[in-house]
């Protein structure tokens, strides 16, 4: 599978079914980097980074956290924290069960 960050927005959303909205940007702490935003109908969605200061970005893996009405979610069956050195795989799997939430 290719890196996100050589995806179109139209691939993540067909990996990521049910997003609804989809925003890919630079990271704003670091121009090399990526920060996805994937919402969901239910009302949370994920923060999908890699930059310099996420977890596993040395090893070219992923950070995710859960988002609920566009915030930061700690509370969720998922974590209680943000998920770091995350394969592109694990990521889609995350994002599988935020959407099932």
């Amino acid at each position: 599978m290719a890196n996100f960050s050589s995806l179109s927005p139209k691939t993540v959303l067909s990996i990521m079914e049910g997003s609804i909205t989809f925003v890919k940007k630079p990271h704003p702490l670091d121009a090399e980097g990526w920060s996805y935003r994937v919402y969901y109908p239910n009302g949370y969605g994920a923060s999908i980074i890699k930059f310099e200061g996420s977890y596993g970005h040395l090893d070219d893996l992923w950070e995710v956290a859960v988002l609920l009405d566009d915030k930061l979610c700690y509370d969720t069956p998922i974590t209680d924290d943000v998920l770091g050195y995350l394969t592109e795989e694990e990521v889609v799997a995350v994002c599988n069960d935020i959407f099932h939430l």
